[in-house]
């Protein structure tokens, strides 16, 4: 194997290495920060139609194992968890409120993200998949 091939193969490896691992650490660090005492979640009971805020460690009990229903339209996506309203008391679906939600190209792009997890993908964005693009250019020149 020439040591052009050699090379390149090792570059691959190390991106795919960097690609998982800051994955995971995106995922942990989300979901830490997302679950906090400091983090609020809004919700909009579906029977009350009543708005209100969860903070971080009350919805993470109260979603952890709670039946969800996703519904993906073209025009919106909603995404709604199965618990107990704090306002009404009843035992009904409750739709999650998120801060930025995007549909674009007929639905096939889809974002729901609330502001802390926008801030850590700004993160992911250039120390995880900018690289890897990059790279994979790089690659492609050593081997062609």
């Amino acid at each position: 194997m020439p040591i052009k091939n050699t090379i390149a193969l090792i570059f691959l490896v190390i991106l795919a290495l960097n690609f998982f691992i800051r994955g995971i650490r995106y995922f942990y660090k989300s979901s830490k920060i997302a679950f906090s005492k400091d983090t609020y979640h809004t919700f909009l009971c579906e029977n009350c139609t009543a708005t209100y805020k969860l903070d971080g460690l009350t919805t993470k009990g109260k979603i952890k194992f709670a039946p969800t229903k996703k519904i993906d339209s073209i025009g919106k996506t909603k995404t709604m968890y199965k618990f107990t309203c704090p306002e009404c008391g009843k035992y009904v679906y409750q739709q999650k409120i998120f801060d930025t939600t995007i549909n674009k190209g007929m639905g096939l792009i889809r974002i729901q993200a609330d502001q802390a997890q926008s801030e850590n993908f700004k993160e992911l964005f250039i120390k995880c998949i900018l690289p890897t693009i990059i790279g994979a250019m790089f690659f492609r020149m050593f081997l062609f």
